[in-house]
């Protein structure tokens, strides 16, 4: 699946949902940046978004935030791509 948008996963160590959401995308070829908030930056970076706990998936587009998704939603996550591609 060919997305343009540029799509960040902000995760941590020992985080079962973290794993599900990493194994889910990489099963549908979505292209993602994974970021471990356990790096200072990474958390810096993570703290923007004003939600608590991981996984947080990002969506920007042309250095705007298109969507975010809390947790391990699979039925968002297939709603969202499926749209995406126009199925």
């Amino acid at each position: 699946m060919v997305v343009e948008d540029h799509i960040f996963v902000y995760t941590k160590a020992s985080c079962l949902f973290c794993s599900s959401i990493i194994r889910w995308l990489n099963k549908e070829n979505i292209t993602f940046v994974e970021k471990n908030i356990n790096d200072e930056e990474v958390y810096k970076e993570f703290s923007k978004f004003n939600v608590e706990g991981v996984p947080l998936l990002t969506i920007i587009k042309e250095g705007s935030l298109k969507k975010k998704i809390l947790g391990f939603n699979q039925k968002e996550l297939e709603k969202y791509f499926k749209k995406i591609e126009g199925v």
